[in-house]
């Protein structure tokens, strides 16, 4: 069986003949189908302003569930990585606050000090309470997560962000807004 997919022009320098295929049919939502890119065709087609291009991916059909004119959702490998240490890409964005909340790590400097080769970008990573500028050196993304390539042990704690609880919350007793929710279990009948 043959499936024609339309990819992005964004997309399609990365597709490549020989690359791994799964992909679902509305059909048979629970179902998945494997396949493998036997063809990229270089001619456009525009719709709307968009540029795609179709792919030809050939898919074993032993069930005989796939049948011609059914709608699929292409998931094409591009490329693959065994045992990758990632990070989220909000880790690369993070900047610690100098905050009087003893509870929060404080930074144990700036990153100014901090020299990057190329490629290489600064992350915070926590340790014994401090937050410690360190330059990673970073491989592929797809845009949420970030390969880091070295500087990096899987076991370390990299700082994202600060989770901050809110304060001065009233307590049981307290006063309360008639039209705010009620926590649960509270007996509004008394």
């Amino acid at each position: 069986m043959q499936v024609i997919g339309d990819v992005d022009e964004a997309d399609i320098g990365q597709v490549k003949v020989g690359q791994s295929v799964k992909f679902t049919v509305d059909a048979y939502p629970d179902d998945s189908f494997e396949g493998k890119v036997t063809q990229v065709r270089l001619n456009p087609t525009t719709e709307s302003n968009v540029v795609t291009y179709e792919v030809v991916v050939a898919a074993a059909n032993p069930e005989r569930k796939l049948i011609p004119g059914l709608t699929a959702n292409l998931i094409i490998y591009t490329m693959r990585e065994a045992d990758a240490l990632l990070l989220p890409a909000k880790a690369f964005t993070f900047t610690p606050m100098y905050a009087d909340d003893k509870n929060l790590p404080q930074p144990s400097g700036d990153a100014s000090g901090l020299t990057l080769g190329e490629g290489q970008k600064c992350i915070w990573m926590v340790s014994d309470g401090r937050l410690v500028p360190t330059a990673v050196t970073t491989g592929v993304s797809n845009g949420m997560m970030t390969q880091v390539v070295s500087g990096l042990s899987d076991n370390a704690t990299v700082a994202t962000g600060y989770s901050v609880t809110a304060q001065g919350a009233p307590k049981d007793g307290g006063e309360r807004s008639p039209f705010a929710p009620q926590p649960p279990g509270r007996n509004k009948k008394k």
